[in-house]
């Protein structure tokens, strides 16, 4: 054998010698370098970690400017604005389209889109067509409608002056109530029940209005609900 074939072998036989115990641990060298490590068009520091190409695999910079990633299998998944997402999953756009997508196992977003549903608002919550959901006396039911309006039912309530927030009672003597005379502010009604007598104002107002900047309430708002709670 000639002394360069002998030099050849040599050679081959060193290179195997360092690169089966990086397959043996499940990394590979995907390039190489004198000091710092180059890989996908950024330079790294000897020590350094950070995400290999494929997306799910991690690499790291060796001493000798070497780059060795693990080769894991990878899930399949599809990117998102929130983060990644696996196949199958559904990601809903926080654009007001009311579409939908779902990821696919090309690693593809299929996504469709429709008429929102109806809605309808309610005590500062908004509810879709359909939906039903407590009153805001506590005792009676609300439907949203497909008009986007609000149904609800109009059973009388037992009394509870502790909760009943959107009234005033004057008496809380059904007796007393009979005889005495009361008169209620403007844009409250009276009003009368097993607990006793007094004003309630409009079912239309809310039991709490954020008024502090940069909200923006109705100048009169403290007149047209005078038992509401404003924050300013």
């Amino acid at each position: 054998m000639s002394t360069s074939s002998f030099s050849f072998l040599q050679s081959s036989l060193l290179t195997l010698t360092a690169l089966i115990p990086a397959l043996l641990t499940g990394c590979v060298i995907v390039s190489s370098g004198d000091d710092a490590c180059s890989y996908g068009g950024e330079t790294y520091d000897e020590g350094e970690s950070f995400p290999a190409e494929d997306g799910c695999n991690t690499c790291s910079c060796d001493s000798d400017g070497s780059v060795l990633c693990t080769q894991i299998g990878c899930t399949p998944h599809c990117d998102t604005p929130e983060g990644p997402i696996l196949v199958g999953d559904i990601y809903v756009p926080d654009n007001g389209s009311c579409s939908f997508c779902i990821c696919d196992v090309s690693g593809e977003l299929g996504c469709t889109t429709g008429a929102c549903p109806p809605q309808c608002t309610y005590e500062g919550q908004t509810y879709t067509s359909g939906e039903s959901f407590p009153a805001a006396d506590g005792c009676n039911t609300c439907t949203c409608l497909d008009s986007g309006s609000v149904a609800c039912t109009d059973t009388a309530c037992a009394c509870d002056p502790d909760t009943e927030w959107y009234r005033d009672y004057v008496s809380e003597d059904p007796a007393q109530c009979e005889v005495i005379d009361y008169a209620c502010p403007e844009h409250t009604s009276a009003f009368g029940n097993g607990c006793g007598c007094g004003c309630e104002q409009s079912p239309e107002c809310e039991q709490t209005y954020d008024c502090q900047p940069p909200n923006d309430c109705p100048a009169d708002l403290a007149e047209q609900c005078p038992y509401s709670t404003i924050l300013n």
